[in-house]
């Protein structure tokens, strides 16, 4: 027993170095995905929030009487319209969406009036 010589400790040290590495690095790994997946569900759901908007103001256009701005209130978030008259058959709707999550998004579409259609979409 005297003629160890510290050997056990030393071999201790190592694997237990090796192993608060491992630890680490999947923390480290861990915290990046579990932010990716955070910034990703806040992209899709400021999608699906915008998507949601464009029908619904769709609806208020057909609408004689329509507002030219208001708030559209969602489970997941809100969305901000506001309707310009660009001439007699055509109004431009630009949407401000953002999600409890912090997330925003904005997009503008020209909705033709007397086709009732959606004619030009962006989302910026």
């Amino acid at each position: 027993m005297r003629n160890e010589q510290g050997y056990i400790f030393f071999s201790t040290l190592i694997i237990l170095s090796f192993l608060l590495v491992v630890i680490v690095n999947s923390i480290n790994l861990f915290v990046t995905e579990k932010s990716f997946a955070d910034k990703s569900e806040s992209i899709y759901t400021i999608d699906h929030l915008l998507f949601l908007a464009k029908v619904d103001t769709v609806t208020i256009l057909q609408q004689e009487e329509s507002e030219n701005a208001g708030i559209l209130i969602y489970e997941k978030g809100n969305v901000v319209y506001n309707i310009e008259l660009i001439d007699e058959e055509q109004v431009k709707v630009s949407l401000y969406a953002s999600d409890k999550f912090d997330g925003m998004g904005r997009a503008h579409f020209i909705y033709h009036l007397s086709k009732n259609k959606v004619m030009k979409w962006s989302e910026i």
